[in-house]
């Protein structure tokens, strides 16, 4: 099963097939979180995707290219806990391109634009999405990491 590597820091979604080769990417994307959001940004780790073989849709607004979603819909992760705090409904998306498309805060998921929400549905045909590492992140509404915790060099980072 194929992967996503979200990259934080320099701000790169890469898609890797199932054998480890790097397909495609790096693509922009990002992960600005609404101040409204209980968590400041998608922590580092490996999560499972839900919506494996095909994005999931709402079929309304939301999923046009101005959208909450983009014109794709969205890879949903499967739920997580962090910090105490039950997470669903964050994944992969595209959207709100009249509102700063990728770098428009979201609910805690990584936004990139239609242009590759359709690639990685092209590629993980036969080759179904798995997991999306998440490293090197922080709250992207500050310029610089600074809260304990947050990354501030490469070799300070491990992935679960």
């Amino acid at each position: 099963m194929s992967s996503l590597i979200f990259n934080g820091s320099s701000h790169d979604l890469t898609f890797y097939k199932s054998d480890g080769t790097q397909i495609s990417g790096p693509w922009y994307a990002n992960n600005i979180v609404d101040s409204k959001v209980k968590m400041r940004f998608l922590p580092d780790g490996v999560y499972q995707f839900l919506d494996t073989s095909k994005p999931h849709r709402h079929g309304n607004a939301d999923d046009t290219v101005n959208g909450a979603y983009g014109t794709y819909g969205i890879f949903r992760l499967k739920p997580f806990t962090h910090n105490g705090v039950s997470h669903a409904g964050v994944g992969v998306h595209s959207g709100r391109h009249s509102k700063g498309g990728a770098d428009h805060p979201t609910h805690g998921c990584i936004r990139t634009t239609d242009d590759v929400m359709q690639a990685i549905c092209y590629y993980i045909v036969g080759d179904a999405l798995e997991t999306l590492t998440v490293m090197m992140n922080y709250d992207q509404r500050k310029k610089h990491p600074h809260y304990q915790g947050d990354p501030h060099r490469y070799d300070s980072i491990r992935i679960a």
